[in-house]
C-alpha cells in the first residue's frame, strides 16, 4: 500500500460574497488535519409502558437506532494569505468566514494523486464555517512563521466520497 503525501491535501471553499459581487469559490492548502469530531446518531427510545416489566417490577428502558444522524464538525488549519483577495481586508479565507452568502455551501478536500492517478480522492460536504482562528508567531520559524488559521466547519449534510481515477 503506497501512501500519499498529506503535506499536498488542499480543500475548496465555496463562493462567498466578497466586496466585488464575485462570488468565487477558492482553494487553501492543509497543513493540520483535517481532525474529525466523529458521527453520531443518537438511539430513540422505544420503551412501551404495557412491556413486561423486570423480575422486581421495574420498567426497562428501551432503544432502536435513531434516524437524525449528526455528522459532526471538521476542523483544520490552513494557509490564510492576507493579500489572497485585494478586495478584501484579511483574505478569503476571514471574509468566507465573515460572509452571509457561504454559511451552507459545498467544501472538497482533496488528497493528491498517486502515481499512475489523474486525480486524488476527494470527499465533498456541506457546511458552515463557525470557527475562525488565526495563527502566527512572531520572528517565528518553519510553520511557526506561516499565517495560518484553524478554522472549524459544522458538517451540514451527507458526505459524498469520489475515488481517485
Amino acid at each position: 500500500m503506497a501512501y500519499r503525501d498529506a503535506s499536498r491535501i488542499t480543500i475548496q471553499f465555496p463562493a462567498f460574497d466578497n466586496a466585488d459581487s464575485s462570488h468565487i469559490a477558492f482553494t487553501a492548502c492543509v497543513f493540520d488535519g483535517p481532525n474529525w469530531s466523529g458521527f453520531e446518531r443518537p438511539a430513540t427510545e422505544t420503551t412501551c409502558s404495557n412491556a413486561t416489566a423486570d423480575a422486581w417490577g421495574n420498567l426497562i428502558r428501551t432503544y432502536g437506532h435513531g434516524t437524525v444522524v449528526e455528522m459532526g464538525t471538521i476542523e483544520l488549519t490552513v494557509d490564510w494569505d492576507t493579500e489572497e483577495n485585494s478586495d478584501i481586508k484579511g483574505g478569503d479565507i476571514y471574509s468566507s468566514f465573515k460572509s452571509h452568502f457561504a454559511t451552507n455551501g459545498d467544501y472538497v478536500i482533496t488528497l493528491p494523486a498517486q502515481t499512475g492517478e489523474s486525480t486524488g480522492p476527494k470527499i465533498t460536504f456541506k457546511g458552515v464555517l463557525t470557527n475562525f482562528t488565526p495563527q502566527g508567531t512572531v520572528l517565528g520559524t518553519e510553520d511557526e512563521a506561516r499565517w495560518a488559521a484553524s478554522v472549524t466547519i459544522q458538517i451540514s449534510g451527507d458526505l459524498t466520497f469520489t475515488a481517485a481515477t
